[in-house]
């Protein structure tokens, strides 16, 4: 009866402990699909998705480069370093500047007025604060601002587009 009693015992645990080792093979398996579930959340919560363009924002800018049109002759310019009008005055901008001109006679005449040149757009830069350029609305507004600053004072042609080649505030 005594050996009966022991073998009911041994009986009775093994199904739990086949039991017990399922379940926990369970409890695992659901534990890394939830942290696998959660770290595909975070990846695409905390992505930057690329900021959506107001319909229409380009085409009202000056300066915006457009598809349609053929790209003309560029005139590169040397690298532009200032200091920006923000108020602690310790920032700065580095921005390389390319012009797309409308006929290519008009190279010689921005050889020419080159610190005429030089001088509006270091003007036109310096005057600007971080927050007025770190956006692209405000990059369009910039190459707007640009393009009419430098189509003023030429006479032999005219600058379509504005082109930053390298721009960088640090």
């Amino acid at each position: 009866m005594a050996i009966e009693d022991k073998e009911e015992k041994e009986s009775s645990n093994s199904p739990a402990k086949g039991g017990g080792s399922k379940k926990l093979l369970i409890i695992i398996l659901i534990l890394v699909l939830v942290l696998l579930l959660a770290g595909a959340g975070a990846y695409f919560l905390l992505r930057s998705p690329a900021p959506a363009a107001a319909p229409g924002a380009e085409a009202d800018v000056p300066g915006a480069p457009t598809e349609t049109t053929e790209i003309g002759t560029m005139y590169p310019m040397d690298t532009f370093i200032v200091n920006l009008a923000d108020v602690l005055g310790k920032r700065y901008l580095r921005v390389t500047i390319q012009l797309e001109m409308d006929n290519p006679r008009l190279a010689r005449e921005l050889d020419r007025r080159s610190p005429q040149l030089r001088d509006a757009v270091l003007t036109i830069l310096s005057s600007k604060k971080y927050e007025d350029i770190s956006t692209a609305q405000g990059k369009l507004r910039l190459r707007s601002e640009i393009v009419s600053r430098v189509n003023a004072f030429l006479t032999s042609g005219s600058i379509r587009r504005v082109y930053f080649t390298e721009f960088v505030v640090q």
